[in-house]
């Protein structure tokens, strides 16, 4: 699970103590960038913030990657989109509809 910033820049991580630090940073530098994000996030209706969720793609997720998307919702506070909540999929997971388990987590 990842924590972005508003802004896009990493706030917390967690489930990545297993990779080695380059293929750590490998995964990092693939999350998507904050205009995919941004665009992401306003482009989802309005039917309350907190229950939106979907996918994007890592960028350039190549087969090197174990991961090959990330389920993505906002973090809204007061109305206003203050950062994401990544979690990161399974390449093999890549094209399957969200989850019960990864909508709650």
């Amino acid at each position: 699970m990842i924590l972005l910033r508003e802004d896009g820049q990493l706030a917390a991580s967690a489930g990545l103590a297993h990779l080695a630090e380059h293929r750590r940073q490998s995964v990092l530098g693939a999350l998507p960038n904050i205009m995919a994000l941004r665009s992401w996030a306003a482009s989802q209706p309005n039917t309350g913030s907190n229950k939106t969720v979907g996918t994007l793609p890592l960028a350039g997720a190549a087969d090197s990657l174990p991961y090959g998307q990330v389920v993505i919702t906002p973090v809204v506070v007061a109305d206003s989109v203050r950062g994401y909540c990544l979690l990161l999929r399974s390449a093999s997971a890549a094209n399957q509809e969200v989850s019960a388990v990864e909508e709650i987590a």
